[in-house]
């Protein structure tokens, strides 16, 4: 039913030229900034998605909206603020999506190296059991 009622988000953000990705109750947009018309555009898409929140009230958590540049560290630049509702978004280097985690860079290292401490984790307890077993037989 929430997939129905958010169905008509997107259909005016084509004239900004910006990509919107839903999943659930989360929405992504992005675009690539070649020039100061995509950067206004960016924004100009923000700002429609908020009213159309307003619209349906539906409330926007401006502390879980963030903005992420990515691309080679090299020609990485704060364009601009973004801001949603007069709350400007906050820049970050990296952010958990749907369980994956991303860097600016895109290099997954972050990633694969908190899947690999948190299966340590897990399999810990195993080891200890075996170990256990081993001593006792």
């Amino acid at each position: 039913m929430f997939i129905i009622f958010v169905s008509d988000l997107g259909y005016n953000l084509t004239q900004y030229h910006v990509t919107l990705k839903t999943f659930a109750d989360d929405v992504k947009l992005y675009s690539v900034i070649d020039g100061d018309q995509r950067i206004d555009n960016l924004q100009f898409a923000i700002d429609e998605i908020y009213d159309w929140s307003t619209t349906w009230q539906l409330p926007i958590s401006t502390s879980k909206c963030h903005v992420m540049d990515i691309g080679p560290a090299a020609k990485i630049a704060e364009f601009c603020t973004n801001s949603l509702a007069g709350t400007e978004l906050s820049l970050v280097e990296s952010a958990r999506d749907l369980g994956v985690m991303f860097d600016s860079n895109l290099p997954f290292s972050h990633h694969i190296s908190d899947i690999a401490v948190k299966a340590k984790i897990k399999t810990l307890p195993l080891f200890k059991i075996f170990l256990v077993g081993i001593l006792f037989i």
